[in-house]
């Protein structure tokens, strides 16, 4: 393995990963290599898995929000 310095950066920035690191459970920089794999070698998404998911939570929540419900407020106000 390769190792780098990083130089200069934000005290907010160091906060919010050491933040990140320990909601994570994760040492500093296992958390600094877990955000660089996400954003240089971002995961394919399953949408089918994807939109399972997004059903079995729209399922759990109160109430129900029809297409008829929201093609009626795309034309709210308009002429």
């Amino acid at each position: 393995m390769t190792t780098i310095t990083v130089k200069q950066i934000p005290t907010r920035l160091h906060t919010a990963l050491k933040s990140r690191a320990k909601k994570n459970k994760r040492s500093l920089n296992r958390e600094i290599i877990e955000c660089l794999e996400n954003i240089v070698t971002p995961q394919k998404l399953d949408a089918g898995k994807f939109l399972a998911e997004v059903r079995e939570y729209r399922n759990q929540l109160p109430g129900k929000l029809t297409d008829k419900m929201i093609e009626n407020a795309k034309t709210v106000g308009r002429p």
